[in-house]
């Protein structure tokens, strides 16, 4: 659970959000298997070889903690802040990693404007973490998390698409109004529709490297870095 004294700082929208993944985080693993299949957690991985060498990882809306233990062993060398809103959500992810790793994680239950100013990364992991947002919210997150990109640094996005050809533009447009209905009436989360996040990351200055599509090209996992 979160803790009194997070919780009571928090204001209402911010409760209504927390509230709604403390009530996911048991199922929420096995309502992404029954949707997407094995998709998700392939996209995860696809381009996280790519973060091997970093030393400082900022992963932001962790979830359940999957993808910690992947950075945990792909990047031997890292330090990571692990960002979550839900207390459940959150202790799952502590339940899931060893004592020995345990060490390597600095754990902060709350939300990405919790963490100090200045602080940098080598990797930033977004893992369906802006689809949350949209509009100026959307900007200010992207915003402050490039600030926190060392100049060499990488940013890996995972995230929902709208397909824009094919039998999957109708699909993916149909499957994206049922995620968004179902978590707006659960969480209250703020966006109403999916924005085109490659737009605002542009936007601050970053470029694309390397992408990989899965599920028709509705799931897509992303890597930046600063332009040259």
């Amino acid at each position: 659970r979160i803790s009194p004294s997070i919780f009571e700082r928090m204001d209402p929208a911010l409760k209504r959000t927390a509230r709604g993944f403390d009530r996911l985080s048991g199922i929420y693993d096995g309502l992404v298997r029954l949707v997407y299949g094995g998709s998700l957690q392939n996209a995860q991985l696809a381009l996280l070889p790519e973060l091997r060498e970093a030393e400082s990882v900022l992963i932001i809306g962790g979830g359940t903690g999957w993808f910690l233990e992947a950075v945990l062993r792909n990047c031997p060398r890292a330090r990571v802040t692990y960002v979550e809103l839900s207390g459940k959500m959150l202790a799952r992810s502590q339940a899931r990693i060893g004592p020995e790793a345990r060490e390597r994680v600095e754990w902060v239950q709350g939300t990405l404007w919790d963490l100090e100013a200045g602080r940098r990364f080598d990797a930033i992991c977004t893992m369906f973490y802006l689809d949350l947002f949209d509009g100026e919210i959307l900007e200010q997150h992207v915003s402050r998390l490039g600030e926190m990109m060392n100049d060499s640094g990488q940013w890996l996005v995972c995230d929902f698409y709208k397909v824009e050809s094919g039998w999957m533009r109708p699909a993916s447009r149909a499957l994206i109004w049922i995620m968004y209905r179902f978590f707006r009436s659960l969480t209250g989360i703020g966006a109403r529709d999916l924005a085109y996040f490659p737009d605002n990351l542009t936007a601050v200055d970053l470029e694309q490297a390397y992408e990989q599509t899965l599920y028709g090209r509705m799931i897509r996992a992303q890597l930046y870095s600063r332009k040259v």
